[in-house]
């Protein structure tokens, strides 16, 4: 409340004079701001973005890609404030929303849009990469407050730590690319009747699955024939190297636990049980581990079923 009241009372009067506008706010669950309106400065419509200096990195992020992909950028600059504000200004595409059903068509063309993205963003300076994942998952859930999901976490990062020289292998022989970092249905947009993504600020390097998580979980629900038809439409432009299973779960447990790091912050019930049903997910994959090793392999067909859904491509024992 503090925050926004800050942006109502000073901020947005300081910005308003600096480009000579009338912004207004845009209101959503997010933990920086943003705003859109005309500049007399720009002579055009403008949109803002605002990062306080805890956020700098991101700021830099959403910056430094949108300079690669397109001419968006006009100004960037400082309010000397407490705490300090990094702002970002663009010319406003106007996206629209996607109100329609997902199809595998759309689908498709979402995959070719990501895969687009993979393949035209460059690594730049300062870039995060994230090359401890072990270590960053282990601080992500010591800082929980919540003690029984900080402690049921604990236990599952203990399996996959016992596996951690299989995982730091598969990581090493993986294509990297630079991920999107939040991919889903909001940030995929149109713009002048196109398909496109928006929103870069969680930009970083990794492989290419980190970027589909929760897209095929969140949005697609897990259903088959959308995962078939978005991988089909990445494929054709850019290769998808999904890795072993064991990554591809190890994966789906960092999304975890960053949605319960988010929904701390911000609730977010619907968004909280998705991280849930990953964990789930993820949980009977090694149940089933368990029972291949006891049973010399022996796993019904059910089973095998469920296994898929903990990988979301084509997971097969």
């Amino acid at each position: 409340m503090a925050r926004k009241l800050d942006l109502k009372m000073k901020l947005l009067p300081m910005i308003n004079q600096r480009l000579n506008a009338d912004m207004k706010p845009i209101h959503h669950a997010s933990l920086n701001e943003m705003m859109v309106g005309y500049s007399q400065q720009f002579h055009q419509r403008v949109f803002v973005k605002i990062f306080n200096e805890d956020h700098k990195s991101k700021f830099m992020t959403e910056t430094k890609v949108n300079q690669q992909l397109n001419d968006r950028v006009l100004q960037t600059f400082v309010v000397q404030s407490k705490p300090k504000w990094n702002v970002l200004v663009m010319k406003d595409i106007a996206p629209q929303n996607i109100h329609s059903a997902i199809t595998p068509r759309l689908a498709n063309q979402m995959g070719q849009v990501l895969a687009r993205f993979h393949q035209n963003v460059r690594p730049f300076h300062p870039m995060v990469v994230v090359n401890h994942l072990f270590a960053k998952t282990s601080f992500d859930i010591n800082h929980l407050q919540n003690g029984y999901v900080q402690q049921r976490l604990l236990r599952m990062l203990k399996v996959f730590k016992s596996n951690q020289k299989k995982l730091q292998n598969d990581f090493k022989l993986q294509s990297k690319v630079v991920l999107h970092g939040d991919v889903g249905i909001r940030n995929y947009q149109i713009v002048d009747h196109h398909l496109v993504l928006i929103d870069y600020e969680r930009a970083r390097l990794g492989v290419p699955y980190q970027d589909v998580i929760k897209l095929f979980y969140e949005n697609f629900h897990l259903n088959h024939q959308l995962i078939q038809a978005f991988l089909k439409g990445y494929n054709s432009i850019h290769y998808f190297d999904k890795g072993t299973k064991l990554t591809r779960n190890f994966l789906v447990f960092m999304t975890a636990v960053g949605i319960i790091k988010y929904v701390e912050k911000i609730r977010d019930d619907s968004f909280r049980k998705i991280g849930e049903q990953m964990l789930n997910h993820v949980q009977l994959f090694y149940n089933l581990i368990l029972i291949k090793n006891t049973r010399e392999g022996h796993i019904d067909e059910v089973q095998k079923n469920l296994v898929c859904k903990c990988c979301s491509i084509n997971c097969r024992f």
